[in-house]
């Protein structure tokens, strides 16, 4: 089953972020290689070892809404992690929460268009994987 994009939010302490348009979760897994000369056939072994996540965002602001920008870049410079959720909040979704730093902020300001942010963050600690109950 799929869900229309513009359900999905994200939230940085208690706030959502205002204006998002799409956004994405990589979940990353270290293989770390365990292949010796008595592997079997001489296929590579490996096992799993760390495991990481980012997100990246992006949002569209009204030239009136530099506030928002402004708290986001001020979270930035903070340079410490923040309470994160992802989700869409719909009944037997997943929604993925945990801790981030802002690890980068892109703004385009496009004539006759509205300010576009981009930014990135980068999971700290592990991640916790709920379902949305009814």
């Amino acid at each position: 089953m799929s869900y229309n994009g513009t359900q999905i939010l994200i939230k940085l302490a208690t706030e959502a972020i205002l204006g998002q348009t799409s956004s994405n979760l990589d979940h990353t897994w270290d293989m770390i290689e365990t292949t010796t000369k008595q592997s079997t056939a001489r296929a590579k072994t490996y096992e799993t070892g760390e495991n990481g996540w980012t997100s990246s965002c992006e949002t569209k602001l009204n030239i009136t809404e530099g506030t928002a920008l402004k708290e986001l870049m001020d979270a930035a410079d903070l340079g410490t992690a923040h309470d994160f959720e992802s989700g869409s909040g719909v009944v037997d979704s997943m929604t993925t929460t945990g801790q981030v730093l802002i690890s980068g902020i892109s703004i385009s300001e496009p004539q006759n268009d509205v300010i576009t942010v981009s930014y990135t963050l980068q999971g700290t600690g592990p991640v916790t994987r709920t379902i949305e109950a009814v």
